[in-house]
């Protein structure tokens, strides 16, 4: 009885506006199963613009649905296993050469937040001296020559030195 009233105006806009784009609702069948249906439509006038009829197509979304959750699902494990990943994982927009994401493993390594790892770029985390040397390595990567650049000399924010090997992809 709800969804009387509810399609009768959703009906009424249809007749007003000549079509219908797209709109989502819960249909519930005579055996009381929920089905989430999309509806769109448009009104048959003829040429003196009287109202001839309708037409509307009803599209089942319930494997949309599932489709949706599952992708929400995967995305929830995929993050999960980049933020408890023992690695340090970023991604580089290689042009630019500017961090866009960072786990917080790749933020305990070089004494960064995450918003101050991406607000620099890979210059801002190697000496000087060797920016050359780095930035040929990361050429080579994006490039997809090598994928490992061994022992790149790399700066914490307290400045402290170390070696790290970079795996890309």
């Amino acid at each position: 009885e709800e969804g009387i009233p509810f399609i009768g105006t959703r009906l009424k806009e249809l007749i007003k506006a000549g079509f219908i784009k797209e709109y989502d609702m819960t249909y519930k069948t005579k055996s009381g199963e929920l089905i989430p249906v999309s509806f769109s439509g448009a009104v048959m006038r003829d040429k003196d613009g009287g109202l001839i009829g309708i037409v509307c197509i009803g599209r089942d979304l319930r494997e949309r649905k599932r489709a949706e959750e599952a992708l929400r699902e995967s995305e929830v494990r995929h993050k999960e296993l980049l933020i408890r990943a023992a690695e340090g994982i970023a991604a580089v927009d290689f042009e630019t050469m500017q961090f866009r994401y960072v786990n917080p493993s790749m933020c305990r390594m070089f004494g960064y937040t995450e918003e101050e790892l991406t607000r620099i770029g890979v210059a801002d985390i190697h000496p000087k001296e060797s920016l050359d040397h780095v930035q040929a390595e990361f050429e080579a990567q994006v490039r997809g020559e090598k994928t490992l650049a061994n022992d790149l000399p790399c700066l914490r924010k307290d400045g402290t030195l170390f070696y790290a090997d970079v795996s890309a992809t």
